[in-house]
C-alpha cells in the first residue's frame, strides 16, 4: 500500500479534485452487480432519489431574511438610486471644485473684439453687494469709474451690462481665469482678466495709465496651416486669452473660439513659440489676447506642414 506523507495530501487532493469532478458528471453506467442496500424499500429509495437535499452537485437554497423576503432583492432595487445619487455627488464636487473663481474685487483686464478701437484695457470692480464698476484710460476730463449694471450670479454665470457702450457680458465661473465674451445688437467680443494688487483704486488717468500698463510682443509665431486642413479645404478662427509674467512668458493659455478642432494645437504651438517684452518693475500677471486667422487664399507655401 502505497503511503502518502500528511504534507503531500493536500497538493494531491487539488489534483484530484478536478478529476472526481468530471468523474461525478459524467454518465456512469449502471452496474450489474446487486446493491447492498437491499434492505431500503423501492418506494422509499425512489423518495430519497428525487429528493435534492441528497445531490451535492444541486446548489444550496439561497440564504433567506428572517423575516422571508431575500435580502438581495431589495437592494437590487435600490441600487440604480445609489449609484446614480454617487454620480450626481462626484460631478457637483468636480464642477465646485472647477468653479472655484472668486470675482469680488478688481480686475485688470482686457476687452477685444471692438471692429474699430482693437483691444482696449479696463479696470473691472466687483463689490460684494452687487456692485460693478469700470475704469477706463481716457484722455477726456470724465470720472473714473463708470457705473455698471448690478453683477448678477447664477448657475456659476457672471453677468453685468455697460450701458455706455450697450455691452452685455457673461463670464463662465467654472474657467481657470475670470473671463467671457460681450456682445450689443450688431457685434461680438470678449474679455479676459487678471487679478490686480491695486491697494488704492487710482482716480486720476495717470493712476489708471500705471495700473494698465501696456502687454507688448517681442516675438509673434504665426501658427503653421495644418495639412489635413488644407486637404480638406478648411478655414477657420482661433481666439485665444492668456496671462503673461513679468518675463513676458505666455502662462495658462485657454482657447475662448475654435471653428474646428484641427487648429487648435497649431495654434498653443505658436503660443509657446511666443514672447512679450519683459517688465521689471512690474511682476503682476497681464492679460492679454490674440487671434488667428486660417485662410486658404493667404497661405504661404512655408506655412505648409509636411508631416
Amino acid at each position: 500500500m502505497l503511503r502518502i506523507a500528511r504534507h503531500q495530501r493536500r497538493q494531491l487532493a487539488r489534483v484530484q479534485q478536478p478529476c472526481l469532478r468530471v468523474l461525478l458528471e459524467a454518465h456512469v453506467r449502471r452496474s450489474r452487480r446487486r446493491s447492498r442496500h437491499r434492505f431500503v424499500a423501492e418506494p422509499e429509495r425512489q423518495a430519497n432519489a428525487a429528493d435534492s437535499r441528497h445531490d451535492e452537485r444541486a446548489p444550496p437554497p439561497r440564504a433567506r431574511h428572517d423575516g422571508g423576503a431575500p435580502i438581495a432583492a431589495p437592494f437590487r432595487r435600490i441600487a440604480p438610486a445609489i449609484f446614480g445619487a454617487c454620480l450626481a455627488a462626484a460631478s457637483t464636487v468636480a464642477s465646485g471644485a472647477r468653479g472655484s473663481i472668486d470675482f469680488v474685487g478688481t480686475w485688470s483686464c482686457v476687452v477685444w473684439g471692438h471692429p474699430d478701437f482693437g483691444d482696449e484695457r479696463v479696470l473691472l470692480n466687483f463689490a460684494p453687494e452687487g456692485v460693478a464698476r469700470l475704469a477706463r484710460i481716457e484722455n477726456e476730463d470724465v470720472p473714473s469709474w463708470s457705473g455698471l449694471t448690478p453683477w448678477v450670479e447664477e448657475d456659476r454665470e457672471l453677468r453685468f451690462s455697460d450701458s455706455r457702450t450697450g455691452r452685455q457680458y457673461t463670464a463662465n465661473l467654472r474657467r481657470e481665469n475670470l473671463g467671457g465674451t460681450w456682445r450689443t445688437l450688431t457685434t461680438t467680443g470678449g474679455w479676459w482678466c487678471a487679478a490686480s494688487d491695486l491697494d488704492v483704486i487710482p482716480e486720476t488717468n495717470a493712476g489708471r495709465a500705471a495700473a494698465l500698463p501696456p502687454v507688448l510682443p517681442s516675438v509673434t509665431a504665426t501658427p503653421r496651416y495644418p495639412i489635413e486642413a488644407i486637404r480638406e479645404a478648411k478655414q477657420g478662427r482661433v481666439v485665444t486669452c492668456f496671462l503673461v509674467d513679468a518675463a513676458g512668458t505666455i502662462v495658462e493659455p485657454e482657447i475662448i473660439e475654435l471653428s474646428d478642432e484641427v487648429f487648435r494645437e497649431p495654434t498653443l504651438v505658436a503660443l509657446r513659440r511666443s514672447r512679450y517684452e519683459p517688465r521689471e518693475a512690474d511682476s503682476a500677471l497681464r492679460p492679454s489676447c490674440r487671434s488667428y486667422t486660417f485662410s486658404l487664399d493667404r497661405l504661404a507655401q512655408h506655412e505648409i506642414r509636411l508631416d
